[in-house]
């Protein structure tokens, strides 16, 4: 590292007659004004080092041909360096004010730090000088990270920086800015790694100086002497001029061999092939995330029904998956006096002209209720009245605890089997749940089942539909 100052000094000043001289010269314009040459110049890129880790401000200071280790970056003359390096807090209360925060030519990589310091704003944003900071928390437990076409940024995300997330046990500190009403995105900020509500937890910024760019990162990377390295050739890309010397200048074509040269070929080759299969199944699954939405808003207004739905919705969605079995249904409610109330449905086994059942269709938030068996028997009694004949079978069919985890519900009226025995006997019935028939609708429209194996199955149920 190195302590020393850049010195401007004046050519040809032999006396001080003669500068005299030269000087009233100047003044009445009778000559030009002598020139002046900058001494001592550092080679860039120059770095100010701002940690209190020995180990890593020496590894840091490998990096860069010029570099001094300070407290705060106003403890040197700021003009005279490109970026500052820090771990710790970049700003110091001064006599009732904040001093000392790096000057806005300055690029930085900070780990850990709260101020970030002003970010350039959008162009269409009318705002002035808005300070990014880690303003406040996030208890998120789901993150995305983008998909850059730089593949040590990717690396570097993917290996170091989300396993840090993953691994804390506090909630995460996100950036945000000054100003309540204005977002990460609406200045010149790229997140590196989100919350799953799109907060960023590190990112990439150009500052007030439009020519200089800072990385913020969290403490808690693993890897930050190979963050700064990838961070110098991001910077190298902006200002070439000011990040001459940076490291890895023996992976630039013009140095390698022609071994190198050939794989790093053949490496940029599958690296243009991984994108362009990452563009491609990226617009696939796009495309199929909007087909499975569709599908999904389907479900809900039709299959799923038998899941969640109660009422009229529910006896719709029975219709229509009997239906698909290949039954013969008729709705009877709406056709009778309200008051005298029957049956929900009558259908038919086109399979036996002389096959009829009675089917009740009920839903609830919580379990079946034994007294729709009661209610079913005195539709049954009506039918052999009016028909003279029995019904083939009673089917008392059930949404119970609609809504809820199919996986969770019990079997339906299973704390009253003693009960369900003797309804089943007597009336030739069946309790079905609805989550069986929506079993068995899938089935059938996936080709697992035919529509004459499920109605065999429904017919020849017994007490309850059950599925092995």
């Amino acid at each position: 590292m190195t302590d020393e100052h850049t010195v401007t000094t004046t050519d040809d000043a032999t006396s001080a007659a003669a500068h005299q001289a030269d000087t009233a010269a100047s003044v009445n314009g009778t000559a030009e004004r002598p020139t002046t040459k900058v001494v001592d110049v550092k080679q860039t890129p120059r770095a100010l080092i701002i940690t209190d880790d020995d180990e890593l401000a020496s590894d840091l200071a490998q990096l860069f041909p010029t570099s001094k280790r300070v407290t705060y970056a106003d403890s040197v003359l700021q003009s005279e360096w490109d970026l500052v390096v820090s771990t710790e807090e970049l700003q110091r209360p001064l006599q009732g004010r904040l001093a000392g925060f790096p000057d806005d030519h300055l690029f930085l990589i900070t780990f850990g730090v709260n101020d970030l310091g002003i970010a350039a704003v959008k162009p269409t944003i009318v705002v002035a000088d808005p300070k990014l900071r880690f303003t406040d928390t996030s208890i998120a437990t789901e993150y995305e990270i983008p998909v850059v076409k730089d593949p040590q940024l990717q690396q570097l995300i993917e290996t170091d920086l989300v396993p840090a997330v993953r691994q804390r046990a506090h909630p995460h500190r996100v950036i945000g800015t000054n100003y309540l009403q204005l977002g990460v995105d609406q200045v010149e900020f790229q997140p590196l790694m989100c919350t799953s509500d799109g907060r960023a937890l590190a990112g990439l910024y150009l500052r007030g100086d439009p020519d200089a760019m800072a990385l913020a990162l969290p403490a808690d990377v693993s890897r930050p002497v190979e963050w700064v390295k990838w961070a110098l050739k991001r910077f190298r890309q902006l200002t070439p001029e000011r990040f001459e010397q940076i490291p890895g200048w023996e992976q630039r074509p013009d140095w390698m061999t022609a071994t190198e040269r050939t794989i790093a070929d053949e490496l940029d080759r599958a690296q243009k092939e991984r994108d362009d299969y990452l563009q491609q199944s990226d617009a696939r699954i796009s495309e199929l995330r909007e087909q499975l939405a569709v599908a999904a808003n389907n479900a809900e207004r039709g299959l799923r029904q038998l899941l969640t739905g109660r009422g009229d919705q529910l006896v719709d969605a029975v219709v229509d998956v009997l239906d698909r079995f290949g039954f013969k249904v008729e709705r009877i409610d709406p056709d009778v006096d309200p008051n005298n109330k029957v049956e929900d449905l009558r259908v038919r086994n086109p399979d036996d002209s002389d096959w009829e059942a009675l089917v009740e269709v009920r839903g609830y938030k919580g379990g079946a209720q034994l007294h729709d068996l009661m209610r079913t028997q005195r539709f049954r009694d009506r039918y052999i009245a009016d028909s003279g004949r029995p019904p083939s079978a009673v089917w008392y069919i059930a949404n119970q605890f609609a809504g809820q985890d199919p996986d969770g519900r019990p079997p339906i009226l299973s704390s009253q089997p003693e009960e369900l025995d003797v309804w089943a006997d007597s009336n030739a019935g069946t309790a079905i749940d609805t989550t069986t028939l929506f079993t068995l609708a899938v089935d059938r429209d996936q080709g697992v089942r035919t529509g004459a194996d499920v109605r065999t199955l429904l017919v020849n149920a017994g007490q309850r539909l059950e599925l092995q």
